[in-house]
C-alpha cells in the first residue's frame, strides 16, 4: 500500500511538471496562471510529504573539522543547507525517496552514524517532530513595516548605518518610477533582473523565481517599481497590491557600480516614501531564510522592520544533534545562530561555546533584537547544548 501511494505521489509530482514544460513552451497565459497557483498552492507543500533522502559527508564550514549528515527533503534545500553547513562540496550518499510518514526507520537507523539530522517537511508535523526532540525552525519567515505612522516617525525607527546611507543616496541623484509597461518589465527582466539573480541565487534558486513566465504571471496581476539613475534603469522589483498592503518581489540591481552605490538603499527607500504617499498602511517585504546571519535579513533589520510566521509557507526544517563528541557540531551552531518555534513563538537561538561576559551578551541581543521575535536565548558551553530542556522552561515565557 505505502509503496502505491509513493509510486501515486512521484507519477503527479513528474506528470505536473511535464504539463507546466508544455505550456510553458506554447505561452499559453490563461492555463499557465492556473498551474502557477498549482504550484504555489499545492505542489510545493506536496513535495513535503515526499523526502529524498542523503547521507552528506564533508569539511564543516568553520572549522573544516569532519561532518556527516542526514538530510530528507528537496533539491533546493538540499543546496541551501549543504552551503551553510559545508567548506567545500560534500560527497552525498543518495538513500532513495521516502513518504515522510514511512521515514522512522531511517532515522532510527543512522541517528548514531551521523552527526546531525535535517529533515525539510511540512508544519503539518511538527508536533512528531518535537516530541522527538528536534528543533523546529520555520523554511521561512515574513518580513513587514508599519508605515501608518509619519514618514519622520518611520526613519527615526532605522538602524543608524540605515539612516546615514539615506542621506548618501540623496545626493546621488536617484529617481523612481511605478510602472504597468510590458517592454520595461522585459527590461527589467533580462537587463537587471537574470544577470543579478544568477550571480546571487544561482542554482538555489526558488520554484517560481526563475522563468520569465512566472515572473510575467505577476506583473499582469501587478505593477513594477523602478529605480534610475542617469536616465538609466539601475533596480527595480514587481509590486503585488492586497488591500492595504502593498508587496515587492523579484529584485533585480545592476550590481555594478550600482551596488557600490547604494542602489539597493535607493529601491527599498523610495519604495516605502512611494507607498506612503499611496496611503498604504503595511508594506509585506516577503520571506526571508530564518537565520540571524543572513545577509537578507540583517538589511531588512536595519530598516525597523518586523517578523512574523510566514503563514502562506507550510515549509519546516527540523534540526536534531547526535553526536555532541564532535567538535563540528559546535563550530556549525556557533557561527549559524537561528529561529525557531517554541510554543508558537519565535525565538532566537545563540549559541557559544566559551563564557563571555554580560556586556557582550547583551550587545548580541540588542544586535538581533526585531520585533516579532518573542525572545533570543544564548547558551554558553559544550555542557548546556547537550540537554536544553531545563534552559528553554526557564527563558522562554508560556
Amino acid at each position: 500500500m505505502v509503496n502505491l501511494i509513493e509510486k501515486t505521489v512521484n507519477f503527479l509530482l513528474k506528470f505536473y511538471s511535464l504539463i507546466y514544460k508544455n505550456f510553458v513552451t506554447k505561452e499559453n497565459w490563461f492555463f499557465l496562471k492556473i498551474l502557477v497557483q498549482i504550484k504555489f498552492r499545492y505542489y510545493i507543500r506536496f513535495e513535503n510529504f515526499y523526502l529524498n533522502i542523503y547521507v552528506l559527508e564533508g569539511q564543516e564550514k568553520h572549522s573544516k573539522k569532519k561532518l556527516k549528515v542526514l538530510f530528507c527533503g528537496n533539491r533546493n534545500s538540499l543546496l541551501y543547507l549543504t552551503d551553510l553547513l559545508f567548506f567545500n562540496k560534500p560527497k552525498q550518499k543518495y538513500l532513495g525517496k521516502k513518504l515522510t510518514w514511512n521515514i522512522s526507520k531511517i532515522l532510527k537507523s543512522y541517528s548514531h552514524l551521523v552527526d546531525l539530522t535535517i529533515l525539510k517537511t511540512d508544519k503539518f508535523l511538527l508536533k512528531f517532530f518535537k516530541k522527538k526532540g528536534f528543533f523546529i525552525i520555520p523554511e521561512w519567515i515574513s518580513i513587514n513595516l508599519d508605515i501608518s505612522k509619519p514618514l519622520n516617525e518611520i526613519i527615526d525607527n532605522f538602524k543608524r548605518n540605515a539612516i546615514r546611507n539615506i542621506d548618501k543616496i540623496k545626493k546621488l541623484d536617484y529617481s523612481y518610477e511605478v510602472t504597468s509597461d510590458l517592454e520595461k518589465f522585459d527590461h527589467f527582466f533580462y537587463k537587471i533582473r537574470q544577470e543579478y539573480f544568477s550571480n546571487r541565487i544561482g542554482e538555489k534558486a526558488l520554484p517560481g523565481s526563475i522563468s520569465y513566465h512566472d515572473l510575467r504571471c505577476v506583473f499582469d496581476s501587478g505593477k513594477l517599481f523602478l529605480i534610475k539613475k542617469d536616465k538609466k534603469y539601475v533596480a527595480g522589483f514587481l509590486l503585488i497590491q492586497h488591500k492595504n498592503q502593498i508587496s515587492p518581489h523579484f529584485m533585480g540591481i545592476i550590481e555594478h557600480p550600482y551596488m557600490d552605490q547604494l542602489a539597493g538603499y535607493a529601491l527599498n527607500y523610495y519604495f516605502i516614501c512611494w507607498a506612503k504617499e499611496q496611503n498604504f498602511v503595511k508594506i509585506n517585504f516577503g520571506l526571508t531564510r530564518p537565520f540571524l546571519n543572513d545577509g537578507s535579513l540583517g538589511f531588512k533589520r536595519r530598516w525597523g522592520m518586523s517578523i512574523n510566521s510566514a503563514h502562506k509557507s507550510r515549509s519546516i526544517f527540523v534540526l536534531k544533534f547526535n553526536n555532541f563528541e564532535n567538535e563540528s557540531i559546535y563550530d556549525f551552531l556557533e557561527n549559524n545562530p537561528f529561529i525557531f518555534y517554541e510554543k508558537n513563538k519565535l525565538i532566537g537561538f545563540i549559541f557559544l561555546k566559551e563564557l563571555d561576559t554580560e556586556d557582550k551578551l547583551h550587545k548580541m541581543q540588542k544586535k538581533y533584537k526585531m520585533p516579532g521575535l518573542e525572545n533570543i536565548i544564548i547558551i554558553q558551553g559544550k555542557g548546556n547544548l547537550k540537554d536544553t530542556s531545563i534552559f528553554f522552561k526557564k527563558h522562554i515565557k508560556k
